[in-house]
């Protein structure tokens, strides 16, 4: 299972890169807004929302994984329409990575 638990590692890479570079475009985001000068904001507004929304439906096998996504969530602005489907995804993760913890913890890791 040691081995099981350290894909899963490698698996959330991927993912724990999307959320890196989605936290440096809203920092990006941020430093325009406050300037109010940049014609490019609104792409980087676009670039944002489509990299979260890849961001959640990549599956997270970490605690660290899962908690960037829910940073990504918390600052994303989706209508109710969403929240359902988002708040479902969110729930698989919390189980794959509970189940995760589990087989590390059976394995004495």
């Amino acid at each position: 299972m040691a081995e099981a638990a350290s894909t899963y590692i490698m698996n959330d890479s991927a993912l724990l890169d999307l959320i890196a570079n989605h936290h440096r475009l809203w920092q990006e985001w941020d430093r325009r807004v406050a300037a109010d000068r940049n014609p490019d904001t609104q792409l980087l507004s676009v670039r944002c929302d489509e990299l979260a929304r890849r961001i959640i439906a990549t599956p997270a096998h970490t605690r660290e994984a899962l908690d960037g996504k829910l940073r990504v969530v918390e600052v994303a602005d989706y209508n109710d329409g969403d929240s359902l489907i988002i708040e479902t995804i969110l729930e698989l993760d919390a189980e794959r990575v509970e189940r995760a913890a589990s087989a590390t913890e059976g394995d004495g890791a």
